[in-house]
């Protein structure tokens, strides 16, 4: 079964009561779950986000490495089993299930694990010994947990959302976990939210001191969820440790230990990717506007981005960026101005040809500035003495005003009625699906790539070669779009990194696109930013620098 289909599942199971915030029925995940509601609680609130983070974590595990030997699967923490299900999953479409003996559920829930080893039962091949194990992780150094050892070769520890707790004891489960088989993947996972700090996650690879991550991501926003488009982070931390190396049995944990729900908004939490106003906007944008609006934070749309995008089935779509000072009103307008200028003629293929038949279209996407600082009088006069100057050396005295199409938000504004009031005429739901799948896109997974594709040895050589800089020349139909598409996933895969792709010309792009949707790989088609030469240097000056006009200061 697709894990993300027992999210679904569970999610329709729950009383309507629940369906709003489920989050709040497992306490914010801190709940030992104890009924099913509160197990389809907890999978309806953070399902999606478990296993869009264990396939990341997993996108570049070395499988191949699994072909000659048996080994066990160790889920620690396993709740439900996601994390398991989700490398099943990864297993059967590389063919690599009969090569799982035995698989250690250890949950301190009964009703989740008993819930786990059903679902894991269902997907796992038969024969394969399921071993549940109803208890905590220890938190003493001294504790024993006899009831899991391994006898293979191999072992896969599975850390998903599990090392944050602060009861676990890390000096003991990276001792149990270094001696339990010759050879040990573990698979760390956790939320990502302040900046530059440490975390339990990265604390306990501290008593490793691996040389090298096969996964290493370190993101926020990662990625949204599909019901509520609520943007989570992502850390990652793979590695391999062979039982005969030394743990650092002398390391000392400085991790923050306090508790964080990816559900909980607040400066502390999100210190040094927001700050405290665009906060406080976010916070009111989902209260007020989540019901007829999918709210999107710093969504990146190719190589734009903005603070906000709101998008409507009916209502279209509004782009928000914050302007904390109102002299910086005209080059805040045009870089906002320049990203829906972008969506017509680059990142939408469906709206552009529309908006050239039918005028009326370019009107679906609004754009809006957030002025913490000012009030609406401020506003219209700096208005007024823009439009003033730019109008002062016209023959039309009628003085146009710039900008007209330009919606402004204060710290008074009614955000509800603001935006329920827009609409959008000639809107299509094409318009809709084709940007969410840019901003968020579906997972595309190794079974979905050309699984009977294969590169000549000169274009693996190419592909997998370190250096930064490589220059490729060949004739039409040599294969280098290929290379490019196959080395940018590669690099992906590698880096877990965003990749940027530059192309001669615009008609280049989605024939890359559709290219790398063919390379057999685990990855998120939205983590590919592909753009044209002249699109990028102008997207890069629209965010970095400021307009240089003719007309002198406004300030």
């Amino acid at each position: 079964m697709d894990p993300l289909l027992i999210v679904e599942q569970c999610y329709n199971r729950l009383p309507s009561s629940m369906k709003i915030k489920p989050w709040e029925a497992t306490e914010h995940g801190r709940k030992v779950l104890q009924s099913d509601d509160e197990l389809n609680a907890y999978i309806a609130a953070y399902g999606e986000m478990h296993i869009v983070k264990c396939r990341a974590a997993l996108q570049n595990f070395p499988f191949d490495e699994l072909k000659l030997f048996q080994f066990e699967i160790f889920d620690w923490g396993c709740g439900q089993g996601l994390a398991t299900l989700t490398l099943l999953d990864m297993l059967h479409e590389r063919n690599l299930l009969s090569q799982v003996k035995r698989i250690y559920l250890i949950e301190p829930s009964l009703h989740a694990l008993n819930r786990a080893k059903v679902w894991v039962n269902q997907n796992a091949q038969p024969g394969i010994d399921i071993i549940s194990v109803n208890k905590y992780i220890p938190s003493d150094i001294d504790a024993t947990l006899p009831e899991v050892s391994c006898s293979t070769k191999i072992s896969i520890n599975l850390f998903s959302n599990i090392l944050d707790i602060k009861s676990l004891n890390l000096a003991w489960l990276a001792n149990k976990v270094s001696s339990l088989a010759a050879i040990n993947y573990n698979i760390c996972i956790g939320p990502k939210f302040t900046q530059n700090t440490n975390t339990r996650l990265r604390d306990f690879c501290g008593y490793f001191e691996p040389e090298d991550y096969f996964s290493n991501i370190n993101a926020y926003p990662y990625a949204y969820t599909s019901r509520t488009h609520h943007a989570f982070g992502c850390e990652t931390k793979c590695f391999v440790h062979k039982r005969d190396s030394l743990l650092n049995k002398n390391y000392i944990e400085c991790a923050n230990e306090k508790f964080y729900d990816p559900y909980d908004y607040s400066l502390e939490i999100l210190n040094g990717v927001v700050d405290e106003d665009i906060l406080k906007l976010y916070s009111s944008l989902r209260r007020d506007c989540g019901s007829t609006y999918d709210v999107y934070f710093r969504p990146i749309i190719n190589c734009d981005t903005v603070d906000f995008l709101l998008l409507s089935k009916s209502k279209g779509i509004v782009l928000i960026n914050t302007c904390k000072s109102i002299s910086s009103l005209y080059d805040e307008f045009n870089k906002i101005k320049q990203v829906k200028e972008n969506l017509f003629n680059i990142h939408l293929r469906s709206i552009k040809i529309d908006s050239i038949m039918h005028s009326s279209v370019y009107n679906c996407v609004k754009i809006a500035l957030y002025f913490p600082n000012s009030t609406e009088s401020e506003i219209s006069a700096k208005i007024g003495e823009i439009n003033q100057k730019l109008n002062k050396n016209q023959e039309d005295k009628s003085k146009d005003n710039y900008f007209k199409f330009l919606h402004t938000i204060t710290r008074d504004t009614d955000l509800h009625d603001k935006f329920e009031k827009l609409y959008s005429s000639g809107f299509k739901f094409d318009y809709y699906e084709e940007l969410a799948n840019i901003i968020s896109s579906k997972w595309h997974s190794y079974k979905e790539g050309d699984l009977s594709f294969r590169l000549t040895n000169t274009q693996k050589q190419i592909v997998r070669r370190n250096t930064k800089r490589i220059r490729v020349k060949g004739v039409a139909g040599c294969g280098k779009t290929q290379v490019v598409a196959n080395r940018a996933v590669e690099r992906h895969l590698a880096t877990g990194e965003r990749v940027l792709i530059i192309t001669f010309n615009i008609s280049l792009v989605q024939y890359i696109r559709m290219r790398i949707k063919q390379v057999p790989a685990d990855f998120a088609p939205s983590m590919f930013e592909i753009t044209n030469y002249h699109q990028f240097f102008k997207s890069m000056a629209n965010e970095y620098s400021k307009n240089r006009i003719l007309l002198g200061d406004f300030d």
